[in-house]
């Protein structure tokens, strides 16, 4: 019997799914304190954090044979299957893209969504199979600001039915519930999350309730610089001293694997010696590594980022003297030269950079005894509704802070009617009820769903104001519920009972019946995901 069996505790695995690289983490019970990196033998690879400490991370790649065989992280590389076409990268991006892209393997159409999932699906059951956990919680760590399509299609994963629940939370969030006791409550943190696809610097700051921690996001900026650009930069460099001709593609991504390899051991050695098949070998320094970053403006852009974000704090009332603790987090982040930019900026004693690669996946799996009560909402929720009275959009809440999840029922059922003759649609935004400086609004202007006669559809920009002004934010703009209407609807007249309630997994799911003809032509559609 196992440790996660013995102990009749219910088992959480957080995910950090990377576009480079994903790590996981297992934690058994509710005490945030039994915290242990997924190793799986063959997928996996060993990375030192220094010292004594070390995790697990799996390249974030999937290769199908000729002869549907499927080869997962490791494994693709040990096989030298790198740049070959059966090989699938940067699943992260093109999922939460949406892209309809598609590729053949033999004699099925693939999408980077089913690659994903086979990805994910894979190392689930390899956890499963070296730990024996059965029923476990899958909690997966997402960029900051995800589409909500992104977050179905993780809920949706199965995982050949050995996960009970999959819950979705933001990776700074994550980095936060990851953080010990004395960092969190009732400070600010600075996350700069220094990842393989990008440079992500969130300021988070830690609220209360009912005497549960929970986080939100009150400034954040991006710049497109992160382990992939730095590996490229150092391939180039060490092309340059080799004195060989630009490499062909096959050749190229084998470099960067090795270029990879070398960042890695420069942030704990001065020197390393990169050797591949033709060359004898070629010595990069720490320093010479470090001058062509200089070079090439990565130290000005990485310190733009964080006074961009510090900026954007300070507009929702986060002045930079609230700040307590900055967390290094991502691959990128325990390069010498980067950690030394960050302590020329703020207080050594403030700094920490402890576990900078598996931060996310640490987070996720503590995120359960850690965050906000999630048998609750915590925020007040309403749709946009015509009121012929005003003649204009009002907000009508559905949903008040503190409704149970599930709920009991419906939370609302109301009836609504058309802005014009002949209208075949009609929408169900969204919206995320916040006060002005909670940080939450994150939307430069008031947007809206216009139906117009002709039949399309549009979001309409109010250029006057800012999402924080207005107190609401739309929560549901990439795939807001649309409700057709045969025969079209006739203004004024009520045409659709809506039915709302909450479901297990925070969704706000809506069914809809048509008042003329009886038929139901919505039947438990998302509309939404709820804090």
């Amino acid at each position: 019997m196992t440790l996660w069996q013995e102990s009749r505790r219910k088992t959480y695995i957080g995910v950090d799914f990377g576009n480079l690289t994903t790590k996981l983490t297992i934690r058994s019970g509710h005490s945030g304190k039994d915290l242990v990196p997924v190793v799986i033998p063959g997928l996996s690879r060993n990375v030192s954090l220094g010292g004594d400490n070390s995790t697990s991370i799996i390249p974030s790649l999937i290769h199908y044979t000729r002869d549907d065989k499927v080869l997962i992280g490791m494994e693709v590389i040990n096989e030298g299957l790198l740049g070959d076409e059966g090989t699938v990268r940067w699943m992260t991006h093109y999922t939460s893209l949406n892209s309809p892209v598609q590729f053949r393997r033999g004699k099925k159409l693939y999408s980077y969504r089913d690659a994903a999932t086979d990805f994910l699906t894979g190392i689930i059951m390899q956890t499963n199979e070296i730990y024996q956990v059965t029923g476990a919680e899958l909690i997966v760590a997402v960029p900051a600001g995800s589409r909500d399509h992104y977050s179905t299609w993780l809920q949706e994963l199965n995982a050949g039915g050995i996960i009970s629940r999959v819950q979705i939370i933001e990776q700074p969030e994550a980095v936060a519930c990851g953080c010990p006791g004395d960092l969190r409550d009732p400070h600010t943190l600075l996350i700069i999350d220094f990842g393989g696809s990008g440079l992500e610097v969130s300021i988070v700051a830690g609220c209360r309730s009912d005497g549960e921690d929970g986080y939100r996001i009150v400034g954040r900026a991006r710049e497109d610089i992160g382990g992939q650009v730095l590996d490229r930069l150092l391939l180039d460099l060490v092309i340059h001293h080799s004195g060989l001709p630009p490499p062909d593609k096959d050749l190229t991504e084998t470099l960067i694997q090795e270029c990879e390899k070398t960042k890695e051991e420069l942030s704990t050695s001065q020197s390393v010696n990169i050797r591949w098949k033709g060359l004898s070998g070629v010595y990069v320094t720490r320093q010479i590594f470090e001058d062509m970053l200089d070079r090439k403006g990565l130290y000005r852009r990485f310190s733009a980022t964080i006074e961009q974000a510090l900026h954007n704090a300070s507009l929702r009332g986060y002045a930079e003297d609230c700040i307590t603790s900055v967390i290094l987090t991502g691959g990128s982040g325990v390069i010498p030269s980067f950690q030394r930019v960050v302590e020329a900026r703020f207080r050594k004693s403030s700094i920490h950079a402890d576990r900078p690669l598996d931060a996310v996946s640490r987070g996720a799996a503590s995120w359960q005894s850690r965050s906000l009560r999630r048998d609750q909402v915590t925020c007040e929720y309403a749709v946009r509704i015509w009121n012929p009275e005003i003649g204009a959009f009002d907000l009508k809440t559905i949903i008040r802070k503190g409704c149970p999840v599930p709920s009991k029922g419906a939370v609302a059922r109301f009836r609504i009617q058309a802005t014009y003759d002949g209208q075949t649609r009609l929408g169900v935004p969204l919206y995320e009820i916040i006060s002005p400086g909670t940080g939450l609004g994150g939307y430069a202007r008031k947007r809206e769903l216009r139906f117009e006669t002709q039949g399309m559809i549009r979001m309409e920009d109010d250029a006057g104001s800012s999402g924080d002004e207005l107190g609401q934010r739309w929560m549901n703009e990439g795939e807001i519920p649309l409700i057709p209407a045969d025969p079209p609807a006739i203004r004024g007249e009520p045409r659709f009972e809506l039915i709302f309630s909450v479901n297990g997994s925070r969704e706000l799911v809506v069914s809809a019946r048509d008042l003329r003809t009886g038929r139901q032509v919505l039947d438990n559609v998302r509309a939404g995901i709820l804090r």
